[in-house]
């Protein structure tokens, strides 16, 4: 059964459409578990996007190798979702 809880991670990379990482920040306003998930995940993602910078491993496709200045989107990037969601959840 899918619930906002198994999405974490999927969110954590960007997986989720535009609606379903709308609905899940709405749950993740309130839930703790998801909070304190996320907070675990962030830095994963952080240090997974490095080490592919680095060339120590083929990343996958949801990892990016090569930061370029990108144009601004008209929705929220994955990457703009993620920090809000980090910054509900850390308090900063």
């Amino acid at each position: 059964m899918r619930t906002p809880h198994n999405e974490v991670a999927a969110y954590v990379i960007g997986a989720l459409d535009d609606d379903a990482a709308t609905e899940f920040e709405k749950h993740l306003a309130a839930c703790q578990k998801c909070q304190c998930e996320i907070r675990e995940l962030v830095p994963v993602r952080m240090a997974l996007e490095y080490a592919a910078e680095l060339g120590l491993f083929s990343a996958p496709d949801w990892i990016p190798t090569q930061r370029q200045p990108e144009p601004a989107p008209a929705k929220p990037s994955c990457y703009d979702r993620l920090r809000r969601a980090f910054l509900l959840v850390t308090g900063r």
